[in-house]
């Protein structure tokens, strides 16, 4: 049973519309792609391992901008989940930095 991420978010997202209705969508294909392939559909069951899987694995093929942007995702995530203090430190790759930025 998939949860409304619009909901799920609501709280901890910020910034313009625009950026809301792209965490939103990028959260419901993150939602997605965990149940389809963990059968994990509610971000309270995700474990870091289904974190490192979507972002390695899943969008091992994607540009560094996509990954960049789901990795922002993520964090809002992490933040309404409560556990960004503990796995943002865990999770490191060529994600965290925009493409052709200085630290990628």
């Amino acid at each position: 049973m998939s949860i409304c991420m619009k909901a799920f978010l609501g709280g901890v997202l910020r910034g313009s519309a625009h950026t809301k209705n792209r965490h939103i969508t990028q959260a419901n294909c993150i939602q997605k792609a965990i149940a389809d392939r963990w059968q994990r559909h509610h971000p309270e069951q995700w474990r870091l391992k289904h974190i490192h899987w979507f972002i390695d694995i899943h969008l091992k093929n994607s540009s560094q901008e996509t990954r960049y942007r789901y990795w922002l995702t993520l964090q809002v995530i992490l933040v309404r989940l409560g556990k960004a203090r503990d796995w943002k430190p865990r999770l490191k790759g060529n994600w965290i930095s925009r493409a052709g930025s200085k630290n990628a």
